[in-house]
């Protein structure tokens, strides 16, 4: 899965960084999401993270991720996650903006600014 991305960004020449790191070893995360990111985008991954480490190992990450974010956060989860994804984020700092569902499968994408 690296080697995919990898190649797929050898031709977007914006600066850019690939880490892999397990998002739940909170230490790590945050030294690989030095120093801070404009918008951080958590696609289809709480939920996972969810499931295999637990909800407090989740909402640790995603206030980790949230305090590397200055800008934007964008969220795509089921829905039944999603308030708790709120509830991090607008602890965290983060207004909600909107809210859609993909038509196409039972997703919600949530996109928050920084306050």
């Amino acid at each position: 899965m690296l080697n995919a991305a990898r190649l797929i960004l050898r031709s977007v020449e914006t600066p850019h960084r690939l880490d892999l790191v397990d998002l739940a070893d909170d230490p790590r995360l945050r030294t690989a999401l030095e120093p801070t990111y404009d918008i951080v985008q958590l696609l289809a991954v709480y939920q996972h993270v969810d499931r295999a480490r637990g909800d407090l190992a989740a909402r640790r990450m995603l206030a980790t991720l949230a305090e590397r974010c200055s800008e934007t956060f964008i969220v795509a989860s089921q829905p039944s996650y999603i308030p708790a994804i709120i509830e991090v984020l607008s602890a965290a700092q983060f207004r909600l903006e909107r809210e859609t569902t993909s038509p196409a499968r039972r997703v919600k994408h949530v996109v928050f600014y920084r306050e």
